[in-house]
């Protein structure tokens, strides 16, 4: 395998995360029963147009720079702390107050006091001043939102080094997102807003909800058509450029010089044409049949949709273009989602501190270090972001939010939207400043690849597939705990060592694997030639392909 594959070691990760799955066994019961579902709320209504996915893309773009050569500039205002703060009232003073007393604090029962008092006064702060940190944005507001940076005297000259080279622009079809661009996208309706709970408190208040709801999914069907329509077009293309360059080869013509007038018959490359013409125009036709079905939907959907929206303008709908209130509800769900990356035993502090931070490049959850990781996993596991869709399989990468907390975990939030299970992307929450990144990427594409299973799978998911063989696994070897953090430990070990030939998996754990998430096939080639355990698999492989039921 490529040395840009390997995974450093991850043994201590691991064991770190053995200690959580065990003490949570102790308190539970054998694996058996159905696993909790999640919300499924009613998003708000869409004001713009989202952001679609590019299902002809085959990997990740190539990364080429992975810190910016010059400063940024975030860091370097002596009187940043102050502009932050100013004119932030009294959530302002009470920060202010309770940091001051934080640091100053000697006794350890105190720091631990003052530590709380500051993190509720953070939020507070947040939660009062989000609307002018996301449309009102300064450098300050950036640093804070983005990377966690309250004052610079927290920061050692290190760290400041390290931040200050980080590239922040962003490429439009980049789906990892740094949480200021990530809220602001979704408050702008390009990203739709998360499940959760306070998207159903603030619902349950709207009279127009049902209205807004359809909105919801006939807008939904539409990014799913138009993104399986662009993917038909892409392909139509390419057919008609090889038939292009097919007729010009078929109409050359040679005239006998001895009788002149007269074309000689076609030669034998002429010839064998005429079957890849017939190949050719009935692939066409396929297509034109998939996009004139696509065409016809996408009429029945707008008008549809341009009822229900005048209906709901009728009855006072919002169509404000900024909806300030879907961006405070993604912001406590982003809130969330850095509490479950750090977990229940971590180190919950919302502000960025050198000391609970390393200053290693490699380990810095920068948008261009997580896309890297993502970029080695899918060369590995080529399937892992593939999701059947209309008889064809697509590549749907999740948009990846990059949180600033002291986590050691990536998370999956949803495997997909609610209304959009097709096409859309699903959104997993990677934090910034773990102890070891590419451990904390490969837990969020572990959840992703479990969740995604499971639910394509609904009510079978005990029985089918991934998610069935593993519980069945699971459960005959009576396992106590959560049945995702099993599966979570193995799928790391999978990719990290299994995929080198070190045999670390259970033996049915890896017939299962090597079934539904195999590796590509220059591994499989490889491991072959590495033990029995492989070679009889690889042969499986081979019985399969030939079978009807492969």
């Amino acid at each position: 395998m490529d040395e840009q594959n390997d995974f450093g070691d991850l043994s201590d990760m691991l064991d770190r995360f053995e200690g959580q799955i065990d003490r949570d066994a102790e308190t539970s019961d054998v694996i058996g029963g159905s696993e909790t579902v999640g919300s499924q709320d009613e998003p708000q209504a869409e004001k713009k147009t989202r952001l679609t996915v590019d299902l002809t893309q085959t990997q990740f773009k190539e990364i080429t720079s992975f810190f910016s050569a010059d400063p940024n500039g975030l860091f370097q205002d002596s009187d940043y702390y102050r502009k932050l703060l100013e004119n932030g009232g009294t959530e302002a003073a009470a920060l202010h107050k309770n940091l001051n007393a934080f640091v100053k604090a000697t006794d350890s029962q105190e720091k631990t006091m003052y530590r709380g008092k500051v993190i509720s006064a953070f939020w507070n702060f947040l939660e009062n001043h989000i609307r002018e940190m996301i449309l009102q944005p300064t450098p300050e507001r950036e640093g804070l939102i983005r990377f966690g940076v309250l004052n610079l005297a927290l920061m050692n000259s290190d760290a400041k080094l390290l931040l200050s080279h980080v590239i922040l622009d962003k490429e439009n079809d980049n789906p990892v997102y740094y949480v200021d661009e990530w809220l602001k996208c979704v408050a702008q309706n390009q990203i739709g807003a998360s499940a959760g709970d306070e998207t159903k408190t603030v619902n349950a208040n709207n009279k127009n909800r049902h209205l807004e709801s359809q909105i919801q999914r006939v807008e939904a069907s539409i990014q799913a058509t138009v993104d399986h329509a662009k993917t038909k077009s892409s392909q139509r293309r390419e057919l008609e450029s090889e038939l292009e360059r097919l007729v010009t080869c078929f109409l050359q013509k040679k005239e006998s010089q001895s009788y002149p007038g007269v074309l000689f018959p076609y030669d034998a490359q002429q010839k064998q044409l005429f079957n890849q013409f017939g190949m050719l125009m009935q692939k066409a036709k396929s297509i034109d049949a998939e996009l004139t079905a696509d065409m016809n939907s996408l009429e029945r959907y707008r008008e549809n949709l341009k009822q229900v929206k005048g209906t709901l303008a009728e009855a006072g709908g919002s169509s404000a273009v900024f909806d300030e209130d879907v961006m405070k509800e993604e912001f406590g769900i982003v809130r969330q989602m850095m509490k479950m990356c750090v977990g229940r035993q971590g180190n919950h502090f919302p502000i960025f501190f050198s000391s609970y931070f390393v200053a290693d490049k490699n380990n810095l959850g920068t948008r261009e270090n997580i896309l890297r990781i993502l970029a080695k996993i899918e060369d590995i596991e080529p399937g892992v972001f593939k999701r059947p869709y209309k008889r064809e399989e697509y590549r749907i990468p999740p948009y990846v939010i990059a949180v600033p907390c002291y986590g050691d975990f990536g998370i999956c939030w949803e495997p997909f939207e609610k209304y959009n299970r097709a096409t859309s992307r699903g959104r997993v929450a990677v934090p910034m400043y773990p102890k070891n990144l590419e451990f904390a990427v490969l837990t969020a594409v572990a959840d992703l690849r479990w969740q995604t299973a499971k639910e394509k799978a609904a009510q079978y998911w005990m029985e089918e597939g991934i998610t069935g063989n593993y519980y069945q696994w699971a459960y005959d070897n009576k396992l106590k705990g959560n049945l995702k953090d099993y599966f979570i430990r193995d799928y790391v070990i999978w990719i990290t060592k299994e995929s080198h030939g070190i045999q670390k998996l259970d033996k049915e754990v890896r017939q299962i694997f090597w079934r539904y998430l195999p590796f590509k096939q220059e591994i499989k080639d490889d491991l072959r030639n590495r033990g029995f355990a492989y070679n009889e698999l690889y042969k499986k492989d081979i019985n399969r392909s030939q079978s009807d039921g492969y």
